[in-house]
């Protein structure tokens, strides 16, 4: 008789095991396939809040020229107002239930406005949940900002994160999410002025080649002081691109960190699947270190931190050749 409650128990111990693991895998791929989608951002109306009185005074044809006056736009502006839609999508293998979501603004890294969405949803598997919440974001108008704006040629970087609060099995817990763009202040002035409602792109960008070259000829290496251009292919796929990116030339240092040798900020609108070649010059130095391996190119998008970075071989690489 104490056999059998034996085995009966190690029966229902593995029993239990077996359902804990099955209900715990169950939890992880819900919570890892439940997704925040945002976007693509369109403008609310009006497009802006500005002040009538200075933009009474402004010179509408500024808003045209190629380098059009970011001061004067800048204390023209209160506020950018922009509509976003969420889509919250429950791709697990259980009901979820959605409480409210937590959002906060940041312009250029600030602080600028938050708040919270509350929802009181259940997801079963493979449906999902839409709602947009309109945002007036307050433009700054010190120093800082006016440089910021100037060196990004008219961008503003609009960040936005939050959290989800879920409950999965009864289980509560919270998931993060993000959401970054740039924003053509003037773009935006120019939609006000002209009455015309705008919608962001939201493409990805995508490196399709890089070429080192000289006296328009590949190569695979370079010798100090020599005069070099990279060639870089680019396509946007999903939606068009719009934004500020940077591209570094970086030396491959042996034992060191690698550094910054060249560098270059380009402001792009590329079209879904368009095809864009940038170019960048520079010239090896002089002397090479004895550490020196070679040259490689970083591609980075400062507004949502995104990094592509050229594959560690030779080549593509370009080696450094004395």
């Amino acid at each position: 008789m104490r056999y059998d409650i034996y085995v009966r128990s190690i029966h229902q111990n593995i029993l239990f095991i077996i359902f804990s693991g099955i209900l715990f895998s169950a939890l992880f791929l819900t919570y890892n396939n439940f997704n925040v989608e945002i976007g693509p951002i369109t403008s609310d109306k009006p497009v802006l809040s500005i002040d009538p009185e200075l933009f009474e005074d402004f010179q509408k044809y500024k808003l045209f020229l190629e380098n059009p006056p970011y001061v004067e736009i800048i204390r023209l502006v209160d506020t950018v107002n922009l509509n976003i839609p969420f889509r919250i999508v429950n791709r697990g293998i259980i009901p979820l239930s959605i409480e409210k979501m937590d959002y906060r603004v940041r312009v250029y890294g600030r602080a600028a406005l938050g708040g919270v969405v509350y929802i009181s949803e259940e997801l079963l598997p493979n449906r999902d949940f839409q709602f947009n919440i309109r945002l007036h974001i307050p433009i700054p108008k010190d120093e800082t900002f006016i440089n910021q704006v100037f060196y990004s040629n008219g961008f503003i970087n609009i960040y936005l994160e939050g959290v989800s609060y879920l409950r999965i099995g009864g289980i509560p817990t919270l998931k993060p999410f993000e959401y970054s763009i740039d924003i053509s202040l003037p773009k935006m002035l120019r939609a006000f002025y002209q009455d015309e409602d705008i919608r962001f792109p939201d493409g990805e960008l995508i490196v399709l080649d890089i070429k080192w070259l000289s006296n328009g000829e590949g190569i695979n290496s370079i010798r100090p002081g020599q005069r070099v251009t990279v060639s870089i292919t680019l396509t946007s796929v999903g939606d068009d691109f719009e934004g500020t990116i940077r591209v570094y030339v970086y030396k491959d240092l042996v034992f060191y960190p690698d550094e910054i040798y060249a560098g270059r900020q380009y402001n792009l609108l590329i079209s879904e699947g368009e095809i864009k070649i940038l170019t960048l010059i520079f010239e090896s130095p002089p002397e090479y270190e004895f550490n020196l391996t070679g040259f490689y190119i970083v591609i980075e998008h400062p507004t949502t931190g995104e990094r592509w970075m050229m594959p560690n071989q030779y080549p593509p690489r370009l080696r450094a050749e004395d």
